[in-house]
């Protein structure tokens, strides 16, 4: 409670979760979990402890929606500079000066972000950041309601059937697979073969993924988190970390490939290519 009552929360700061501006899943239908959201308020505001630094920071991520927050937080804050009676002038003539792309920051100017986009499609040959897709309905959470329902423990099964050191990562279902959290940093896949089954977001997190387009003035955040977990996941053992053997797979549901697959075939670092045999 302490916590909430330091943010310091305004009017401003309420948004009110609306699936409409991100459709995911089903929501055609009041029983969707994605729907039954619809309405529920949150506050949610930038925290602003970088205006408070008094040295250069410098921020190395791989994911596109951390770039696309620190991209709003800078225009942002020039914007604020721009308008600043003290400051403004002082910018304009920065402006004129100094190519955007390379911000360096005058003593009389606030510290403001510059962002560098180091793409890995562009250093690494095609054939070493391909990906193999199969699309596998049975990628979906259990359901109580229907037993005789085929769903993720049956890919799990079948891979380590077929291979027993199968190294699997599921976004999803903990008990079936390593989650992409306790992947990331590790190094241990290097070399190996890796199974990634990808399924939907939980509501839980579908909701924070709305406030954040709420927040940032979205209407992709959804889309951005899969596609950089997609990234992070393949690159746990190609892109840089490739040595020969190094393989991945990735399992999704054909519905959830309908929704993200544009997205992946433009925007990711690494080449899908859909197979339609059972690679296991």
């Amino acid at each position: 409670m302490l916590t909430i009552a330091e943010a310091r929360y305004t009017e401003q700061d309420l948004t009110t979760i609306n699936p409409d501006e991100e459709p995911f899943g089903v929501n055609n239908s009041p029983n969707s979990p994605y729907f039954r959201i619809k309405g529920q308020q949150y506050c949610a505001r930038i925290r602003d402890w970088w205006t408070r630094n008094s040295y250069r920071l410098t921020v190395t991520t791989t994911e596109r929606k951390i770039r696309m927050a620190l991209e709003f937080i800078r225009r942002q804050q020039l914007e604020r500079i721009d308008a600043h009676p003290k400051y403004g002038l002082a910018l304009r003539e920065w402006r004129s000066q100094i190519d955007t792309v390379g911000i360096t920051a005058r003593p009389e100017v606030p510290p403001t972000w510059r962002i560098t986009d180091l793409p890995v499609a562009s250093y690494l040959p095609r054939s070493q950041i391909r990906v193999q897709l199969y699309l596998d309905d049975r990628a979906r959470a259990c359901r109580k309601d229907k037993p005789d329902r085929q769903w993720v423990r049956h890919i799990h099964n079948e891979i380590m059937a077929s291979d027993p050191d199968a190294i699997i990562i599921s976004n999803k279902a903990d008990e079936y697979g390593i989650t992409p959290n306790k992947a990331k940093g590790l190094n241990d896949y290097i070399g190996r073969k890796i199974y990634y089954v990808m399924m939907f977001p939980s509501p839980d997190q579908y909701r924070g993924l709305l406030v954040e387009n709420a927040v940032f003035g979205r209407d992709d955040s959804v889309k951005l988190h899969l596609l950089d977990e997609f990234d992070q996941i393949v690159g746990r053992t190609l892109g840089f970390r490739y040595r020969p053997g190094s393989e991945v797979i990735v399992i999704m549901p054909t519905r959830l490939w309908r929704q993200i697959g544009l997205t992946l075939l433009t925007e990711s670092n690494y080449d899908a290519q859909v197979i339609t045999e059972r690679p296991w």
